[in-house]
């Protein structure tokens, strides 16, 4: 159930969801470390996910699948973000949470990030999962992806280092795990959705701002995303409007912007060969962009 952020209740359920996404982590490293996945049962689908419906033990993120927990989690995360970015209602929360509990408001706000750190990684190891996806409202989540990315960019962060336990930076795992799993969550409406909420121009903003702070797994993770979308289909036959401005033209700003990337595709390619084939879509939609408008 949700409750009203920092209330005595919403603070009540931080614990819980903390030892759930401590339980949760626990498996995925668990799995990570049973070589492919044949102790446990895994069944590997045709979209190449590991679907947990078919697996031969009950995991906790099957769980809060099938009891529609995800997605609660999902929007409990979603308002408190949105809580916390509207910086004059934050602050009165606070306030009054601090009298309401006893609490200082110090408390509170280290209450505040191990909730965002405990949800955020119950989400990322859920979906990692296909049915997770499926079952989720996806809408709400490309939403709270773009919300997020969106204040990074209005803010001008580069200063700050990247958490990658803080939904300014995880986000770009969900839209990785989107991406991967296209063709199963109906492409249409994500790429659709993806354009309407300009998240591949929040995603190369973040990147440009930050991609030197990033792990080398998040930076492969977040390249391999922009591989799989730009290798879709409906991506594919509308990718102009990707880089259009207000009057509908293309955006000479924008494929600068994007083209930028190109030395952090190559170096984690120099740095692992292997990563050339998921990473060949990208490099033949840059150099497609180089040889089109002539950079």
């Amino acid at each position: 159930r949700e409750f009203p952020v920092l209330s005595k209740e919403w603070l009540g359920q931080v614990d819980t969801l903390k030892q759930l996404s401590q339980a949760v982590h626990a498996e995925f490293v668990r799995e990570d470390d049973l070589k492919g996945g044949v102790e446990l049962g895994h069944c590997i689908n045709e979209e190449g996910g590991i679907s947990m419906f078919d697996q031969e033990y009950t995991s906790i993120a099957r769980l809060l699948v099938e009891e529609a927990k995800v997605t609660l989690c999902l929007r409990m995360l979603h308002h408190f973000k949105s809580l916390q970015y509207d910086r004059a209602s934050w602050e009165s929360t606070l306030e009054t949470a601090a009298q309401t509990t006893g609490q200082t408001q110090a408390q509170l706000e280290t209450k505040c990030r191990g909730f965002e750190q405990c949800v955020g990684l119950l989400l990322a190891r859920a979906c990692v999962h296909i049915e997770t996806l499926q079952l989720l409202d996806v809408r709400l989540f490309l939403t709270h992806i773009s919300m997020v990315l969106d204040y990074c960019d209005r803010k001008q962060q580069r200063e700050n280092v990247c958490c990658e336990t803080e939904q300014e930076t995880m986000v770009l795992e969900y839209f990785a795990c989107l991406m991967k799993h296209l063709e199963a969550i109906n492409s249409s409406e994500v790429v659709s959705s993806c354009l309407e909420q300009r998240l591949l121009k929040l995603v190369m903003s973040h990147i440009l701002n930050h991609a030197t702070e990033y792990s080398e797994e998040l930076s492969f993770s977040v390249t391999s995303g922009l591989s799989l979308l730009v290798d879709d289909e409906d991506f594919s036959t509308n990718w102009e409007q990707f880089f259009a401005n207000s009057e509908g033209e293309i955006d000479s700003q924008q494929i600068d912007a994007f083209l930028q990337i190109e030395d952090l595709v190559g170096n984690l390619v120099a740095q692992c060969p292997t990563r050339r084939a998921d990473l060949r879509p990208l490099t033949d939609f840059l150099g497609k962009l180089r040889r089109k408008f002539g950079q």
